[in-house]
């Protein structure tokens, strides 16, 4: 199980830096205070409410520069995370990084016709989650 950037992935980049820049390009990503604005939070500490439901494996970052960021295809219009984010994650995060995860969303997917998972997400969940699941499935040769 190789969780590393070092080889050509999806996008033909070579590093994590490419590729991050790459994922960050096509889809919205949110700051700690952008999610707790869209959420309703009213406390002191901005970061409190999104690490909170990072923690709880409800959603997940990626950092650049030391900052992290949220995928704003996570989030409901609540502003609080999908209902089946989390069980996608937990299904994805046991064999890939964040930053991995993150092109995952962003890509093409054969198991939903071509779309991409972070456009099925909010509503066809369940395929989304079916596609998860084949994801990290190892192909058996018979």
């Amino acid at each position: 199980m190789n969780k590393n950037i070092g080889v050509k992935h999806k996008f033909n980049v070579v590093t994590a830096a490419q590729l991050s820049e790459k994922v960050l390009s096509l889809s919205e990503w949110l700051t700690a205070q952008q999610v707790s604005d869209n959420a309703g939070y009213k406390g002191s500490n901005s970061s409190a409410l999104p690490n909170k439901w990072k923690k709880a494996g409800q959603i997940f970052t990626i950092s650049v520069g030391g900052k992290d960021f949220f995928p704003a295809y996570g989030f409901g219009i609540d502003g609080k995370p999908l209902p089946k984010m989390k069980e996608i994650l937990a299904i994805l995060a046991a064999h890939r990084t964040a930053l991995v995860i993150a092109s995952w969303f962003v890509s093409a997917n054969s198991w939903l016709g071509g779309k991409t998972p972070m456009d099925e997400l909010a509503e066809r969940p369940l395929n989304v989650l079916k596609a998860a699941r084949m994801e990290v499935t190892p192909i058996e040769h018979g």
